[in-house]
């Protein structure tokens, strides 16, 4: 409402903008100023809210004072009201057009995708759009001189100018998608936190649109409303919106939101090409207009049409063809601030099973409270080999005790965290853990926080004095094999490792379950869907990167879980120094009509390289 009074257009109008400009500039650097000294937390949200408000308020009275010092005073009159806004209909209708590919982009993924995707989709879009807010001034400056030539008939100085801005524009717009095409791996943590690299392919994809959209507003902001060509403006709106939102209902529900973002780029450059064919079109005399002229301009309009769909599809192609492979460097996807104090506390310590087992807890890499046990053998002290165990789907600590008798006679530790969708923080409830598994990105997160969670762990077992930091390995059993090959593939401090009943690649492990998103193998869509948000986290683009440490892979040869064929592609992927063991039994090694063979293999393969490596 506020916005709405703000007299910037008067400026604009009358080329008096140095001043109003510098002054609605110094009190917005004010305004940031403020947030930054005032906002301490998220408890402060609602404080930003009030600063943007002041501000606004500010920043339309002090533009209506310079205004009011030029011109009087008059009072509106309501009987002028209804033919000025006839005479504006297309200012609201073109702005409603615009909206469709534009600020109502993130309620069109709504639609279609969960609040995540909707999340990274917003970040990256606000970047872009802040990149448009920076362009559009030239955009604006360009306007009142541009009418006022054509109002003297100069027009050949209007095309000179209107020429030089498009130039500008363009400049200004591919220098933005360089730079920012460059930079988003560093700018989106950088802004939101690791928590949101998937928007930093979206940026890569939307700051295509930027170039488009400073062309497209000199044309139609500059030139068409010049010589008022509202009816031609508002139809091109009108056709990028009907395409964002017809591309959006196709390409959304397979690709996600990088579907939307090239739809967004899509609709702009229909736009752009719109506002062309619209200006020549308008340019051409009426008296040499020929009946022929329809056919030539549905030609050129089908070869435009054309034109966009082979664009739209090679953007396709290279988007659903794209390396899903993990980066050189993997500790980008679990990265995390290894000077972030651990704030370690110890809870009840019991013994049991010849162990003696301590509660610990210490912050995760965002703050939150991880869970942890340590068990060691208790009959001495000293620094042990230490194994951090995780098991399947919510299995809790506790329920290590199991191995406390084989830990025991091996002379090795314990350590076991809650994962972050499980456990027995009063969060991850059951209910909880359901919905994660209905979500494709929330098991994407709980797989990423897990095993940064354990590298968080590593470090609290390096300043601990039962553990020998030298001998650290780990066992996971189902969903804990899963996040091992991606703890150990991405942590060296991790020597030895153990893989059981763990397959190869989300396409075969949801093949053979319901449990893990139920009934999505019948609906391809929302299967690829879900693949290509859980590829990254495939074990075996992982596993490989263990070598040259050791690892040992178990299966089991009737499990109803893991299948064969995607046990074999984990095994595939493995690289030497491998150990490859499929016993008698189903999906849990420890209680199948194998288990003295998986417990001696076990624990041969941690004696040879925890407890004594070499020997």
């Amino acid at each position: 409402m506020v916005q709405g009074i703000n007299p910037g257009w008067f400026f604009v109008g009358t080329e008096r903008l140095r001043l109003v400009s510098l002054v609605q500039l110094a009190l917005r650097f004010a305004g940031v100023g403020a947030i930054f000294v005032l906002v301490r937390d998220a408890d402060d949200a609602t404080l930003v809210l009030v600063i943007n408000l002041v501000t606004t308020i500010v920043v339309a009275g002090v533009a209506m004072v310079l205004m009011l010092r030029r011109i009087p005073w008059r009072a509106p009159r309501l009987a002028t009201a209804p033919g000025e806004l006839r005479a504006a209909w297309a200012v609201f209708v073109g702005t409603g057009a615009i909206a469709l590919y534009s600020s109502g982009n993130v309620v069109l993924l709504g639609f279609f995708g969960t609040t995540d995707e909707v999340a990274h989709f917003a970040a990256a879009e606000r970047i872009v759009r802040a990149v448009v807010q920076l362009m559009s001034p030239v955009a604006v400056a360009v306007f009142p001189r541009l009418v006022y030539l054509h109002a003297q008939r100069e027009r050949e100085r209007a095309k000179r100018l209107a020429t030089i801005s498009i130039g500008a524009m363009s400049a200004i717009g591919i220098s933005a998608v360089v730079v920012l095409g460059g930079a988003a791996g560093f700018l989106i943590p950088l802004i939101y936190g690791d928590a949101f690299d998937e928007a930093i392919g979206l940026l890569r994809i939307l700051v295509l649109i930027l170039p488009l959209i400073g062309i497209t507003s000199t044309l139609a902001g500059g030139w068409m409303m010049a010589l008022r060509m509202d009816r031609a403006i508002v139809a091109s709106a009108i056709r990028a919106g009907v395409t964002n939102v017809a591309l959006a209902c196709i390409l959304v529900p397979r690709m996600g939101p990088e579907g939307l973002a090239l739809s967004v780029v899509a609709a702009e450059l229909v736009a752009l090409l719109s506002c062309v064919w619209e200006i020549r079109r308008a340019s051409r005399p009426r008296a040499r207009r020929r009946p022929s002229d329809r056919n030539r301009r549905m030609r050129r309009t089908a070869l435009a049409l054309s034109a966009i769909a082979i664009a739209a599809l090679a953007a396709l192609y290279v988007v659903l063809s794209r390396d899903d492979e993990p980066p050189a460097d993997p500790t980008r996807i679990f990265a995390y601030d290894r000077d972030r104090p651990l704030d370690v506390t110890s809870g009840a310590e019991t013994d049991q099973d010849g162990m003696r087992v301590r509660e610990l807890a210490y912050d995760g890499a965002d703050g939150t409270r991880v869970h942890a046990l340590l068990a060691v053998p208790a009959e001495s002290g000293g620094s042990y080999p230490c194994l951090l165990y995780q098991g399947g789907l919510s299995t809790k600590k506790e329920q290590v005790d199991f191995l406390y008798p084989a830990a025991q006679a091996l002379g090795i530790g314990l350590f076991t965290i809650d994962v972050r969708a499980g456990g027995n923080d009063a969060t991850d409830d059951e209910d909880t853990i359901k919905r994660t598994l209905r979500d494709p990105r929330a098991i994407a997160a709980a797989l990423r926080n897990t095993t940064i969670d354990l590298r968080r762990g590593l470090d609290v077992l390096a300043q601990r004095e039962e553990c020998d930091p030298n001998r650290t390995g780990y066992l996971g059993v189902s969903e804990g094999g899963l996040i091992g090959s991606l703890l150990a593939g991405t942590d060296e401090r991790i020597r030895a490792t153990v893989l059981m009943v763990t397959g190869g690649d989300w396409r075969t492990i949801l093949g053979k379950q319901s449990i893990i998103l139920p009934g999505i193998a019948r609906d391809p869509a929302a299967l690829e869907r879900a693949l290509r948000i859980l590829a990254p986290y495939d074990p075996a683009r992982w596993v490989g990167r263990i070598s040259p440490r050791p690892i040992l892979l178990m299966n089991g040869d009737r499990d109803p879980f893991t299948s064969e064929a995607s046990a074999e592609a984990l095994r595939r992927a493995a690289r030497q120094p491998k150990r490859e063991v499929t016993y008698r039994g189903g999906h849990d090694p420890f209680d199948a009509p194998g288990r003295d063979l998986v417990l001696s293999r076990l624990q041969r393969f941690l004696n040879a390289n925890l407890v004594a490596p070499g020997t």
